[in-house]
């Protein structure tokens, strides 16, 4: 009995060597490799809505004093007649057109007065030889406003004289300068104005008890969008 369990201790011995190899073959494995991460899905934006050419951009931004808009202004007028002429006249002045952007505008302006006007006689009005009546004078008129506040116009126009028995339109021009006062919005410029016109009227009446060329200095005072 005693020689069978000795002989016996080698086989246990070579079966756990045996083993102990096994395992460490076992170990020496490398782990598998990771997964691959899931495939990376592209969805297209759709199209723009607005053709092929994409979206329209505005003229002009929101609040963009360059943008064309409605130009008025009212106000009072009057002022002398001078040259070889005398007298006055005075009454309502207006403007109504289009501010094309920051600086130029086209408008119609009137100056609609009462006066009257005669030839210079010894540095007097000669009242016997002059006319009172209504003086309407219609402007066309292209204006600069310069740094939002200084403005510059020019332009024709044609003047009525309704005087005593006399109905006659006559051509004329017109000169301003001015200043207007107030507030900038993001939409339009508000304010007080303040300007001279100086404005000669071409006579082709012989008749008339003037010189061939009226000419009146009228200031004109008010307010108005620009």
């Amino acid at each position: 009995m005693k020689i069978g369990w000795v002989s016996a201790v080698p086989l246990l011995l070579v079966s756990s060597v045996a083993s102990a190899q096994s395992v460490q073959v076992q170990v020496g494995v490398p782990p598998p490799p990771p997964p691959p991460p899931p495939p990376t899905v592209y969805v297209a934006p759709p199209p723009p809505a607005y053709g092929y050419y994409g979206p329209r951009r505005p003229m002009y931004e929101r609040g963009d004093l360059d943008r064309p808009r409605l130009r008025l202004a009212f106000g009072a007028t009057g002022g002398p007649f001078v040259g070889g002429n005398v007298g006055g006249a005075g009454g309502f002045w207006g403007q109504a057109g289009v501010q094309i952007n920051r600086l130029i505008a086209v408008y119609y302006q009137t100056h609609a007065m009462l006066g009257v006007v005669g030839l210079r006689q010894s540095g007097a009005l000669d009242v016997y030889n002059s006319f009172f009546g209504g003086i309407w004078n219609n402007e066309a008129m292209i204006d600069f406003t310069i740094h939002d506040v200084f403005q510059v116009g020019v332009g024709p126009s044609f003047d009525v004289y309704s005087v005593n028995s006399f109905n006659e339109g006559f051509p004329g021009a017109d000169a301003r300068i001015g200043v207007a006062l107030g507030r900038i919005g993001p939409w339009r410029r508000t304010g007080f104005m303040l300007g001279v016109d100086i404005h000669p009227t071409f006579v082709t009446d012989n008749t008339f008890p003037t010189t061939s060329v009226i000419t009146s200095v009228l200031v004109t005072i008010g307010g108005g969008w620009y």
